[in-house]
């Protein structure tokens, strides 16, 4: 059964049809009619069958062989691809757009599948995203190009919407959608390019590019859409709850401290989100505050000149969670996921620590999230927050 309602693709291959064997599947028509699939399978690994793609481990060919490609694309912000995957083992594959016709996908935007991790490439590292894949489970893998960078999604699971695990801001083109196997063994139902563009809008959204003064509201323009398609966040009040934050030579600093802090908040509405922040750090501190309730109880992130730390405030008592070593440099971002219980730390794209589980009940519902401060001259800039669940996307 399909897990799409049809609408107008550039690319639709729902492997519905015939059945064709392993070996046989390169050059065959997609679903669609009009694309045609692209394969390398030494080993004869890939088949279709049951309408669905099957693919098995490699025995002895180079990386990427098998894979199945399809005509490149070029990168357009708001492009949305998908693939529908369930797998017995999950090790050593990757999802997405190729930069490349063969092998190792190179520099595209393309999830990297290792040992049931959720990994993403980016400018030549990995970044782990997420927890672990369950085996013989239906997911989505989404990735929704921007002008630079991409956007990528997960449904299916536990993700009983598509939730967001990445954003990136690296750029490649042109691209070819395709899936490269290893050392995986998993079916594919759909892999999907809709016509329709569609980009997750901000919750809150400011580059603090103003007067200097009172933080006012936010502006929109921290994140790259700042017109059109993506754009969003701004128009949101910003408080300051701690001390004072104010506008200081395009940046968000604090002017006073009570208690050694000052934390401003905004209204983003959800207490779910992934909220990040272009810091440079000063004498002390500087940060993110998430969910804040009150003086007594909140959830901030900071980096210290020598370490990436998360931690929490409950009843006034303040426990770190993550404290690790991560090396500093001006204006790198530094970002939390909160869902659920479920909070994730990076630091420069990479990311910090493990897990962590928050589960005070004082830390659950707020949807007040900001920037936090124990010194007067660290600074923050281009701040966004973006919910981690999206309801509605093209093909739903």
């Amino acid at each position: 059964m399909r897990w799409y309602k049809p609408k107008d693709y550039l690319l639709e291959d729902t492997f519905e049809g015939p059945d064709v064997a392993a070996g046989s599947v390169n050059g065959t028509p997609a679903s669609d009619g009009y694309n045609t699939r692209t394969v390398v399978d030494t080993d004869s690994k890939l088949s279709i069958s049951g309408s669905k793609l099957n693919i098995a481990p490699r025995l002895t060919p180079a990386w990427g062989d098998p894979l199945i490609r399809y005509a490149a694309v070029a990168q357009q912000a708001g492009r949305v691809f998908i693939v529908g995957l369930n797998a017995s083992v999950i090790a050593d594959s990757q999802i997405g757009f190729s930069k490349t016709t063969g092998g190792d996908m190179g520099a595209g935007h393309y999830y990297y599948l290792l040992n049931s991790q959720i990994l993403v490439r980016q400018g030549g590292a990995n970044v782990s995203v997420g927890p672990v894949l369950i085996t013989n489970t239906d997911y989505q893998m989404c990735v929704v190009e921007r002008a630079t960078g991409c956007f990528y999604f997960i449904k299916g699971g536990i993700y009983t919407t598509r939730k967001l695990l990445w954003i990136s801001a690296t750029t490649s083109d042109p691209l070819y959608p395709a899936v490269f196997n290893s050392s995986a063994t998993f079916a594919s139902n759909g892999i999907l390019l809709p016509r329709t563009l569609w980009l997750p809008q901000p919750l809150a959204s400011d580059s603090f590019t103003r007067a200097n003064g009172a933080l006012g509201d936010t502006d929109g323009a921290g994140h790259a859409e700042t017109t059109g398609l993506g754009s969003g966040g701004s128009e949101k009040v910003w408080t300051s709850q701690i001390g004072t934050v104010q506008i200081n030579g395009n940046a968000a600093i604090a002017s006073a401290l009570v208690g050694g802090a000052a934390i401003a908040t905004v209204p983003c509405g959800e207490p779910d989100v992934m909220i990040t922040g272009a810091l440079t750090r000063g004498t002390d501190t500087g940060g993110l505050i998430l969910r804040y309730v009150d003086a007594d109880n909140y959830i901030y992130a900071v980096h210290d000149g020598a370490n990436a730390e998360l931690h929490k405030v409950v009843g006034g008592v303040d426990t770190a969670l993550v404290d690790v070593a991560a090396a500093y440099g001006a204006g790198n971002k530094l970002r939390v996921t909160a869902d659920g219980t479920k909070f994730r730390l990076y630091y420069n794209d990479t990311f910090i620590g493990t897990e962590q589980t928050i589960a005070d009940a004082a830390l659950q519902t707020s949807g007040l999230h900001g920037v936090y401060y124990t010194d007067t001259d660290s600074a923050m800039d281009d701040f966004t927050g973006y919910a981690c669940h999206h309801h509605k996307v093209p093909e739903e």
